[in-house]
C-alpha cells in the first residue's frame, strides 16, 4: 500500500515530497491507526503491570502519543473519558477474559504483540517519511 499509494502521487504532506490530492489514503489512515496502537500498547502495559490505576496510565499513555495530534477540544473529550475509567479489577474484568490474573495474563501475551507491530509500522513510516502526515 505505501509503495502504490507514493507511486501513485496519493500521499500528501507531512515530511514526503510526493504530490497528490490532499485527502484519505490507506497510508494516513493507517497512520491515525498506528498512533492509536501506541497509546493501546502504554496503556495496556501499564495496567498489565499494575502502575497506576487505568484513567492514570491512560492519561499517562495518551500525553506519551496521542496529544500531540489533538486539538484542545479532542484533549478535554479525552481528558474527561478517562476520568470514566473503573477501577483497575472492575477494568479487567470489563475485558471478558475472567477473573483479573487471567486477564492480566492475556495483557501480558497482547502487549508484546502490539508493540511489535508498532515497531514494523513506525519503521516503515519512517523510512518513507511518513510519520507527518496531516
Amino acid at each position: 500500500m505505501v509503495q502504490y499509494e507514493l507511486q501513485s502521487g496519493l500521499v500528501e504532506g507531512g515530511d514526503h515530497p510526493a504530490s497528490g490530492t490532499r485527502g484519505v489514503s490507506g497510508c494516513r489512515t493507517l497512520l491515525r491507526l498506528h498512533r492509536a496502537l501506541h497509546w493501546l500498547q502504554l496503556f495496556l502495559g501499564g495496567v498489565s503491570r499494575d502502575e497506576g490505576t487505568p484513567p492514570t496510565l491512560c492519561s499517562l499513555a495518551y500525553s506519551q502519543s496521542l496529544l500531540q495530534h489533538h486539538d484542545e477540544v479532542i484533549r478535554s473529550a479525552a481528558d474527561q473519558a478517562f476520568r470514566m475509567l473503573p477501577p483497575r479489577d472492575p477494568f479487567l474484568r470489563m475485558l471478558n477474559v475472567g477473573e483479573p490474573p487471567q486477564a492480566v495474563e492475556v495483557l501480558e501475551g497482547a502487549v508484546p504483540v502490539l508493540r511489535e507491530v508498532y515497531t514494523i509500522t513506525e519503521e516503515l513510516y519512517s523510512k518513507h517519511d511518513l510519520l507527518n502526515l496531516p
